[in-house]
Formats: C-alpha cells, structure tokens, sequence
C-alpha cells in the first residue's frame, strides 16, 4: 500500500489534483450578476423614460419661445421707426442714432450699421431664425462697443438683422441681452440692396448721451 500511501500524500499537498475548471462559478454568484443586470436594464429604461419626458419638455420650450420670439417682432415690426442717418468721416462712416430711451438709440444704431451692408427694404422677417445675443463691459462705451461686434458676428454667420430689441440693460453690471429679428443673407434675393461692408466697430469719437426724452449715440465703423 506503499503507492496508495504516496498518492493520497501527493493529493493532500495538491500535486496530480485535477486544475478548476476556468469560468466556474458559483450558483449564488450568477443569481446575484443576473439580479443586478436586470436592475440596470429597468433603470435603463426609466432613465430613458425620463430622456422622452425631458426631450418633449425641451421641444415644448422650443416652441413657447417660438411663438414668443414671433410675437415680439410683430410688436417690434409694428412700432419700428427708422431713427438713425450717416455722416462722413474720411474713408470711414460715421452712425448716427437716437431714440426716446437710450435703449431705443442702441437699437437704432446696430439697425443703421447693418443697412449700411444691406438695405433693410429688401430684407424680411424669418421668425423661425430669431436670435438672443448677450453682451456685457465695463463702462457703458465698451457694452456698446462688444453689443456692435457680437450684432456684426451674426452677418458674418450670414444672419441679416433687420430687429432688435433690448429686453434688458443692467446699467450697474453694463450688461445686455436683446432679441435679433431677420433672415439669412440671400445674394440673390437681397442683390439689389447690398451695400459695403462693415468690417469692425471703433472706439473712435464714440459719444452716448443719455437724456430724460432724447438719448444719442454716435459711432464710427470701419468699412
């Protein structure tokens, strides 16, 4: 019984024992994988639901503001008055602005330079294109200066403004935030009103006056 002897030995310290097989588990283990995958999966799907409910929120706001973008350019379309006109200034052109509220003469202004690179006569009111801009500075010439580049940044993405309204000024921050109105630059449809382009606002002789029925703003922009 020598070799039974040695065999059981050789057992007991694991040599000649059969290697585990790979991949086994045990039954408690899967149990517990499975549970856990069908709980992600539910969470999954009401993740997802949640996704849905969101999303038709998003589109539900989308909407709203639509609708509220095409009220306010019917209501700006209707009240609008052109108060601006153009001065010489060497091989530069200098805008001329003025409104009831200083508002108004900063709306007139981003007006006057866009119809100096296209006249506004031929150029329509697309509501689904309605765009929001925010500007800010730090003295009420610079938030002029950046709402002038941030209104001339929407051209150059061939949006023509032919609206805008201010919906806020905060004097003590010198910010803004206002609603563009028009359409995308067609040069077929708006061939007969193109005029020269505005490359940049400048600082140059740049006056806002602020007054209790009258506020002015005058500005030079390099063409």
């Amino acid at each position: 019984m020598e070799g039974e002897s040695d065999l059981v030995r050789s057992v007991q310290r694991g040599e000649g024992a059969l290697p585990p097989r790979k991949g086994r588990r045990g039954k408690k283990k899967v149990v517990e994988e499975v549970e856990e995958t069908e709980e992600m999966n539910k969470e999954e799907v009401e993740g997802g639901g949640a996704s849905k409910s969101e999303e038709a929120g998003k589109k539900e706001g989308r909407k709203e503001e639509s609708e509220e973008g095409r009220a306010d350019a019917m209501r700006v379309e209707e009240e609008f008055e052109h108060k601006f006109e153009y001065r010489d200034h060497t091989a530069d052109i200098q805008l001329y602005s003025w409104g009831d509220t200083l508002e108004e003469a900063f709306e007139q202004v981003v007006i006057a330079m866009f119809n100096y690179m296209v006249e506004l006569r031929v150029v329509d009111i697309d509501y689904s294109k309605t765009r929001t801009i925010e500007v800010e500075g730090h003295s009420m010439t610079t938030l002029l200066f950046e709402l002038l580049s941030e209104s001339l940044f929407q051209m150059s993405e061939f949006f023509v403004i032919k609206r805008i309204k201010i919906t806020k000024l905060d004097r003590a921050n010198f910010k803004i935030k206002a609603v563009c109105f028009g359409e995308t630059f067609d040069r077929i449809k708006h061939e007969d009103g193109i005029g020269t382009e505005v490359k940049a606002p400048t600082y140059n002789y740049m006056q806002i006056e602020e007054g209790e029925e009258r506020s002015t703003v005058t500005v030079i922009v390099d063409i």
